[in-house]
């Protein structure tokens, strides 16, 4: 699979979250039109979450995980979102995690 031109791909005009949702749509369409498979390989996947996450940093309360990563780290100790969250500085929720956002005297579950 070629990923060159993905910086390309996910330019956007107005750095809102439909055009960067958009960018993305179209990047992972073209990416696997241009695949072998209706696949993407598992490093092309964590490095499109790694970017995404970069292009939205600041934007991002916390980072959740699902099923697959909570029996991989289960299974082989890997917890690639709780570390790319440390690494962005962000916070991960582990898989099916909630959060409390407050604000003022209000409190929102998520």
């Amino acid at each position: 699979m070629m990923c060159r031109g993905i910086r390309g791909a996910t330019t956007v005009d107005r750095n809102t979250e439909e055009e960067i949702m958009a960018a993305a749509k179209d990047l992972l369409e073209k990416m696997i039109a241009a695949s072998r498979e209706d696949t993407i390989q598992a490093p092309a996947q964590w490095y499109l979450f790694e970017y995404f996450l970069r292009k939205l940093e600041g934007s991002i309360l916390a980072v959740g995980s699902g099923n697959h990563d909570a029996w991989t780290r289960k299974v082989a100790g890997i917890d690639k979102v709780a570390d790319l969250a440390t690494k962005l500085r962000g916070v991960s929720t582990g898989q099916g995690g909630r959060i409390t956002l407050r604000v003022g005297d209000n409190a929102y579950p998520i």
